[in-house]
């Protein structure tokens, strides 16, 4: 219910049964050398799993040049925005705001808008060209979530380098837990489907995990 009631799509709350195996691609980002032991057992998990719903082998997707580099894109916009939406409260609340927080706005406010339009440009034809690679080539991208386990709570957050890239190209993407690391806790893979394909993208991430070994993950089906 918690997707239906953000998106304003209540058709959203009811996942249909997935009748069509799609064709899935496994992509790894340019940034999987960051990639924890239990992420990349996790995505090998998550590939045996999708071989069988899945049209075909799963194939692995190689980043084309159009699709590198948007983790830094990404950043610099998120930066460049919130130095511009975050000025009055940084000028009369700064002794309120976290130092991290504040150190991320001075960052933003040292990107020059020539870089910002730039950036904005690369961004909207990399998203032409992710729409083509789903109309051409596969319906449903397989991804890593996170850098590792899910961090203990009084570590914070984990480092969201995974997600940037599709959050960048304004994708519907959903986490499934795949296994357990060292502390009990979850070690999840992404599932990035087409622009507008929300309700594909839930009905294939129930079929993914009812395909699961583990009994107790494919609970979260």
């Amino acid at each position: 219910m918690g997707v239906a009631a953000m998106s304003g799509d209540h058709e959203l709350a009811i996942v249909k049964v997935l009748h069509n195996k799609p064709k899935i691609a496994i992509c790894k980002t340019s940034d999987w050398n960051l990639a924890s032991k239990d992420t990349r057992g996790a995505l090998a998990l998550a590939r045996f799993a999708a071989e069988a719903i899945a049209k075909g082998k799963v194939s692995d997707l190689k980043l084309p040049k159009g699709l590198q580099g948007l983790q830094e894109i990404q950043t610099r916009i998120m930066l460049s925005e919130m130095s511009r939406s975050l000025a009055f409260e940084r000028e009369h609340f700064s002794k309120k705001m976290s130092s991290i927080l504040i150190k991320q706005i001075i960052q933003g406010e040292q990107i020059p808008y020539s870089q910002y339009e730039q950036d904005l440009l690369k961004s909207k034809q990399a998203q032409n060209l992710i729409t083509k690679l789903f109309d051409d080539q596969f319906d449903l991208i397989i991804a890593p979530s996170t850098i590792g386990e899910a961090p203990l709570l009084k570590d914070g957050t984990d480092d969201p380098v995974f997600c940037r890239m599709w959050t960048l190209l304004g994708l519907p993407s959903i986490n499934i837990n795949i296994a357990t690391g060292i502390n009990g806790l979850p070690i999840g893979i992404q599932l990035i489907a087409g622009p507008g394909k929300d309700a594909f993208l839930l009905s294939s991430a129930r079929a993914l995990a009812l395909a699961l070994p583990d009994p107790v993950l494919r609970d979260q089906a």
